[in-house]
């Protein structure tokens, strides 16, 4: 160690690129006495230079890098149903 009672000296660079796009569509359908069905559709894409702060990249060209994100959910569906009672 070059100076005494100093340790390792941690260094970190926030250098990395990421991005989030998505197309979001909503439905929705009443029908009478009360009933509705409803659904959503999100198609995304979440793309980064890493996955995680212990991944590493290439110093000289961190877009070689560049791809889908481990987390990424290119696809998400959901669709619900619901009753009114008349008043």
């Amino acid at each position: 160690m070059p100076y005494k009672g100093y340790g390792q000296i941690a260094y970190l660079q926030f250098d990395g690129t990421s991005n989030y796009n998505s197309l979001q569509v909503s439905l929705q359908r009443r029908f009478s006495k009360g009933l509705t069905f409803g659904a959503v559709y999100t198609f995304s894409k979440a793309l980064a230079t890493a996955n995680s702060d212990q991944d590493t990249q290439d110093p000289f060209e961190p877009l070689l890098d560049y791809r889908a994100t481990s987390w990424d959910r290119t696809h998400v569906f959901a669709a619900t149903m619901s009753t009114t009672c008349p008043a």
